[in-house]
């Protein structure tokens, strides 16, 4: 999972993310029937809505098939019951939006700040109705 992490805040220009021992322990625990796939996806949607650098329990959202949280997982400060509901389209949705309200509506500002080519964000604010 660490490495996953490693490779995600790599590719999307982050800072790295340390792994809390209590969420790796929460990850350890659950079958992944969908492998690694699967795995990245919760940990995508973990960064998604994560503010600091460390990964904790309550960041992971709900139990990966379900709508219910990971077993004996506390809820952190990063992460509201109603964001863990969200889907990635929306979270991504949110998440540009946010950008371009921080940067005064300027998407050449907006995508230098999220680290996607101008031409990607024109894009993703098509196709997210934004």
């Amino acid at each position: 999972a660490q490495a996953l992490l490693d490779g995600l805040t790599a590719a999307w220009g982050r800072e790295p993310v340390a792994l809390d021992p209590a969420a790796g322990e929460l990850l350890a625990r659950r079958p992944w029937p969908g492998n690694v796939r699967e795995l990245r996806n919760v940990l995508e949607r973990a960064l998604l809505g994560l503010r600091g650098a460390r990964l904790a329990p309550g960041d992971l959202g709900p139990w990966p098939g379900d709508a219910g949280p990971w077993p004996d997982a506390g809820r952190g400060p990063g992460t509201a019951p109603a964001e863990a509901l969200l889907t990635l389209r929306e979270m991504e949705r949110r998440h540009i939006a946010r950008a371009l309200r921080e940067e005064g509506g300027r998407v050449e500002a907006a995508a230098r700040r999220l680290g996607v080519p101008r031409s990607t964000l024109y894009q993703k604010i098509r196709a997210l109705g934004l």
